[in-house]
């Protein structure tokens, strides 16, 4: 997931002046507002805190006490997963980041990144919508994806896991934001059984998107200057 949302492509699509000439295919609302998944009400449950170190800026995150926090790759990223509901959480390395997301974007901008996007993805990854939201003082930039189905076939390492848990696709979600002028992107995502209904895949993604609006809601952030 993580080299699916880079620097290079949110500062091409940013910074971008171009007109999208393919608007109609990806029509987006410039209005502040979450992804239409997360509008729903998390039940009543523990969470617990989570801080870590990453570079420029301390990250917190709050989880529902039941979830795993995996060993990360590296010192600076976070991985956390919800085994028995098929959730996970992932925030990658910060990088310094080219612009600063102090303002909303425009239509425009939110439809060329998906564009961008979508040119990078592996095949069967599709980038569907863009959108951003006001926390507090915190502007997000986000984005929804799904992958329609897996290829066990050509899983690799995720093959066994695939074969054990009878999964047929998921559903993410991306945030971005830049504190400290630091670039934070947080990953979002749940497995969707294989032959669910599409009824069944609507409840289930709102059902996680419930969580995930928690959690993005919770993330706080620290700074040496306490800056933006």
């Amino acid at each position: 997931m993580a080299n699916v949302l880079t620097v290079v492509l949110l500062i091409a699509a940013l910074a971008s002046t171009e007109r999208v000439t393919n608007a109609r295919a990806y029509p987006q609302n410039p209005e502040l507002a979450w992804p239409t998944a997360f509008s729903g009400k998390v039940a009543a449950g523990e969470w617990a805190d989570h801080s870590f170190d990453a570079t420029g800026v301390q990250i917190r995150i709050s989880l529902p006490s039941t979830w795993t926090v995996a060993s990360p790759a590296n010192p600076g990223q976070f991985d956390a997963i919800d085994r028995t509901n098929g959730l996970r959480v992932e925030i990658a390395e910060t990088t310094p980041a080219a612009f600063a997301l102090d303002k909303p974007v425009t239509a425009e901008q939110l439809a060329g990144s998906i564009r961008t996007m979508q040119a990078a993805s592996p095949i069967g990854y599709v980038i569907e919508r863009a959108g951003q939201v006001r926390v507090g003082d915190r502007l997000w930039l986000w984005h929804e994806s799904r992958i329609p189905a897996f290829d066990a076939t050509n899983a690799g390492a995720y093959k066994d896991r695939l074969n054990e848990f009878p999964y047929g696709g998921s559903r993410h979600w991306s945030f971005a934001s830049t504190p400290g002028s630091q670039l934070v992107r947080v990953y979002l995502t749940v497995m969707i059984l294989k032959g669910a209904s599409e009824a069944q895949i609507a409840s289930r993604t709102a059902e996680a998107g419930a969580i995930f609006a928690e959690i993005v809601k919770r993330i706080s952030f620290r700074t040496s200057a306490n800056s933006r």
